[in-house]
């Protein structure tokens, strides 16, 4: 779950970073995890993610939901190997 939230802040400030948005007009609330990915994805202003890499943090997201909801226990070595294939996404200037 930490690691979750923590691509979702680091995917907050790569938006900002380049000039974009992470608060709809009017809402009180920033943007969730998924907006955050479909921004980083095709926002042409701020793109910087690639579809592999989306995927990878669509799956990281889903793994949390199920945790979250106590459907499925994954272990810290299942979360190993899934987060070095994100690093790429967060290290791009």
């Amino acid at each position: 779950m930490f690691m979750d939230h923590s691509f979702e802040m680091l995917l907050k400030a790569g938006i900002l970073h380049r000039g974009g948005h992470i608060r709809e007009p009017g809402e009180k609330n920033t943007i969730g995890f998924d907006q955050c990915v479909r921004r980083a994805l095709s926002d042409g202003k701020v793109k910087f993610l690639t579809d592999e890499e989306a995927l990878t943090l669509q799956a990281i997201n889903g793994l949390r939901d199920a945790a979250q909801h106590h459907l499925v226990d994954i272990s810290e070595g299942h979360l190993y190997l899934q987060a070095p294939s994100t690093i790429p996404a967060t290290r791009r200037g």
